[in-house]
């Protein structure tokens, strides 16, 4: 599957295969299935550095998935736009999308979106409040750990990067001290911490 290539770090064979499914769902008019495709090819343009085009393909799938009221599918999108925004340097708009998609994710339960959710919360928050950044990476961390999930190899870069951000802004001491705190969160406070806008 193309999902499993974009996984894999093999972001050429992801596309090819993503464009093949979207000319296929257009074909047979699967709404759902170009608004999945979209995703993905989005998700791949952004691994490459087009974010323009990953844009693009985003905004289209969100309105899909939105028509068909798949929420799941929204509360994705919203959080891959978040990401797009935050690279982009527009982190105000990134945060706005991050936590829609949070609150989204909420409601269904979808552990694995609320971790990569607080993941973002706390890369886009890392610069002014490094401390609350460690405490979301933490338990973003164990969230996965939890459920046994992984990132593809374009987030685990991204990911360490911003951890190494986070530390270096903190202090080991600091960063390890903030870490535990949020590694020992109920998933409700972690959820709480990430949409709050305290510090």
């Amino acid at each position: 599957m193309g999902d499993s290539a974009l996984f894999e770090g093999d972001v050429d064979h992801a596309i090819y295969r993503f464009q093949k499914a979207l000319d296929i769902a257009r074909d047979l008019e699967d709404a759902e299935g170009v608004a999945l495709s979209m995703l993905y090819l989005g998700r791949a343009a952004h691994m490459q550095g087009d974010d323009a085009r990953s844009n693009t393909l985003l905004e289209e799938s969100l309105i899909l998935f939105e028509d068909s009221v798949d929420s799941r599918g929204v509360a994705e999108v919203l959080l891959e736009l978040g990401r797009v925004a935050h690279a982009q340097g527009d982190n105000t708009h990134a945060l706005e999308l991050c936590r829609e998609s949070l609150v989204r994710s909420r409601k269904l339960d979808n552990k694995t979106q609320i971790a990569f959710c607080l993941m973002l919360a706390a890369a886009i928050q890392a610069a002014d409040d490094a401390a609350r950044a460690a405490r979301l990476f933490g338990a973003a961390e164990m969230l996965l750990r939890s459920l046994e999930a992984a990132l593809d190899p374009s987030g685990s870069l991204e990911y360490d990067r911003n951890i190494a951000g986070t530390r270096a802004r903190l202090g080991e001491e600091a960063f390890a001290r903030a870490w535990q705190e949020g590694s020992t969160m109920a998933l409700e406070q972690a959820v709480d911490e990430a949409l709050s806008n305290g510090s």
